[in-house]
């Protein structure tokens, strides 16, 4: 039997640039930890006030917390 390893992801697309990053998931990860440890300011610089979601449904709380599986989602 494989241990597999519970994962989210962060998606961004710049203008000339797509991300998809994949985060090893810990109980308690909110999206703000999720777009935080993605590194993904160190890549592109994102707007400053950048929407996001989980799976195309946009959310305003940055501290929501997270699932296994999540695809958080910068627009």
């Amino acid at each position: 039997m494989v241990n597999q390893v519970a994962k989210v992801w962060v998606a961004y697309a710049a203008e000339k640039q797509q991300f998809h990053i994949e985060l090893q998931f810990c109980d308690g990860m909110t999206i703000a930890e999720a777009i935080a440890q993605s590194g993904l300011a160190e890549h592109v610089q994102l707007p400053e006030n950048y929407s996001f979601g989980i799976f195309g449904v946009k959310t305003k709380d940055h501290l929501q917390l997270l699932q296994a599986g999540d695809r958080v989602e910068i627009y």
